[in-house]
């Protein structure tokens, strides 16, 4: 899928191997060389969290020390859970580093 090796490491590490019928959909449009922005739906658990986290996180370029990507919640407790999978997928990409921004929370990490 054109995942850079780091990243894959990530999500094998979290046990994921194969991808999901919304990521084999999805990422190819997503991370393309001619990438398209996507509205997709699909039902809780199919891995929607994944396919937009792998989508920014492929985007990256760890050297650049700055913010890169902003992603928005409609609630505290999804801003939180999507931060916590982002950095399990990120974990083993040097320099990746995520922040949350929600009320009564110090969450950069």
């Amino acid at each position: 899928m054109g995942l850079n090796g780091s990243l894959l490491l990530g999500v094998a590490s979290m046990g994921y191997y194969k991808p999901s019928t919304i990521q084999e959909k999805a990422l190819p449009s997503l991370i393309g060389t001619n990438p398209q922005n996507m509205i997709a739906q699909s039902q809780s658990g199919t891995g929607k969290t994944a396919t937009f986290l792998l989508a920014m996180l492929s985007r990256l370029n760890p050297e650049r020390q700055y913010a890169q990507c902003l992603c928005m919640a409609p609630t505290r407790e999804l801003a939180l859970q999507i931060a916590s999978v982002g950095r399990d997928m990120a974990k083993h990409m040097k320099g990746v580093t995520f922040g949350t921004a929600v009320r009564g929370e110090q969450g950069n990490q």
